[in-house]
């Protein structure tokens, strides 16, 4: 499509290294092959329609999906499939959202952020939230492990809570 050559321009202009599909065998089959990033993808497709971004998120791709599908209920669906983000493509100005996401996803690949809370779940919830952002995740359950991790590791971000065991 015209839309996936002009954004295959813009992200090589960016220096991005671009490969495209036009349809999900096409895709699924380039990445039994290939290495990728992250995946950019349209949520309707001539042999898909929707279905291809479960398995790709399942698979543990990175996705982006850019849509002209603008549904809140719909878009919350492929959120629950832990895709990184869910971009209208009717709005010119996306482009540069898109752009500007990938450079962080980039820049994310070097934070460290250490999530200090006592409860099990509430971390694994932060922590699947923030792998899709590409920062590298670090766990305490309360404020002694904390301390420690940050002696150990060079953590950039703390996210904590603030009523602890052992140690506020």
């Amino acid at each position: 499509s015209s839309l996936r050559n002009m954004l295959s321009i813009v992200l090589r202009k960016e220096g991005y290294s671009i490969s495209n599909a036009e349809d999900g065998r096409n895709a699924l089959k380039f990445l039994r092959k290939n290495n990728t990033d992250l995946i950019i993808s349209d949520i309707n497709l001539p042999d898909s329609d929707g279905e291809h971004i479960r398995v790709l998120a399942d698979a543990g791709y990175k996705v982006i999906v850019m849509t002209v599908l603008d549904d809140g209920a719909f878009r919350d669906e492929m959120f629950a499939f832990d895709i990184v983000d869910y971009i209208i493509k009717s709005e010119l100005q996306r482009f540069g959202y898109l752009i500007k996401l990938i450079h962080r996803l980039e820049l994310n690949e070097r934070k460290r952020i250490l999530i200090v809370e006592d409860s099990k779940p509430v971390r694994t919830f932060y922590r699947k939230i923030l792998e899709k952002q590409n920062l590298i995740v670090y766990e305490a359950e309360d404020g002694q492990k904390a301390l420690q991790i940050i002696s150990e590791k060079n953590i950039d971000i703390i996210l904590s809570d603030y009523n602890m065991p052992n140690m506020d």
